[in-house]
């Protein structure tokens, strides 16, 4: 498995609302998503076993904070509002210079890449 189809697979269980991960548990934790909105059909199976696996990664404590939530608003939660994820990113980056919309990018990259060299 790639690392992109490994996070697509975590991000799809961590949707799926019958465990909330814990490195989603406090990101967006008092958003109620609007009535109207539907999750598309599952087109394939989730691997459980490698979602907890990559959720280990993200959780542990060695991984850094800013990271986890970056790869959790871009994978799991991108409809929401951009600068209030970029809020509660840069929230962990005390002392750090701050993630911006000209950034981010660059930053998501860096993030994927460090979850993929402890994968």
């Amino acid at each position: 498995m790639t690392t992109e189809s490994r996070i697509l697979n975590w991000a799809t269980w961590a949707r799926t609302g019958k465990i909330i991960p814990l490195s989603c548990e406090s990101l967006e934790c008092n958003y109620l998503s609007p009535p109207c909105w539907e999750y598309p059909e599952l087109k394939a199976e989730i691997d459980i076993l490698d979602a907890i696996i990559v959720e280990k990664v993200l959780i542990g404590e060695t991984f850094p904070k800013a990271n986890m939530a970056c790869i959790v608003y871009s994978n799991v939660y991108p409809y929401l509002n951009f600068t209030g994820a970029l809020r509660k990113i840069n929230r962990f980056r005390i002392g750090l210079s701050s993630i911006n919309p000209s950034n981010f990018a660059d930053f998501e990259r860096k993030s994927e890449m460090m979850l993929n060299n402890r994968l």
